[in-house]
């Protein structure tokens, strides 16, 4: 996946994504910040819990979004590496 960390974010384009569901608001934040990226991305799973997704995308099956608070934790738990940041996505509790 470190191949995706160069040019970032334009490198999503066609990438490998495991997403939260449609209905979620992380979902609706990340496809606006797609959509002013003028990025394309692939979902290949989508999730309900983040969790779950972590869990994925720490297995190697696709590149996955984190909230910056709980980085370093995600990155030591699953091995991952951050590629970018998603300025201004913001997730809701």
């Amino acid at each position: 996946m470190k191949r995706y960390a160069a040019g970032f974010p334009r490198s999503l384009n066609e990438a490998p994504l495991l997403l939260p569901l449609e209905n979620l608001t992380l979902r609706r934040s990340l496809n606006q910040w797609f959509d002013r990226n003028d990025v394309k991305p692939r979902v290949v799973a989508e999730f309900e819990d983040s969790a779950l997704l972590e869990v994925f995308g720490g297995a190697g099956e696709g590149i996955f979004p984190a909230p910056s608070v709980v980085e370093r934790e995600v990155m030591s738990q699953y091995g991952v590496a951050r590629l970018g940041r998603a300025e201004g996505v913001r997730e809701r509790l």
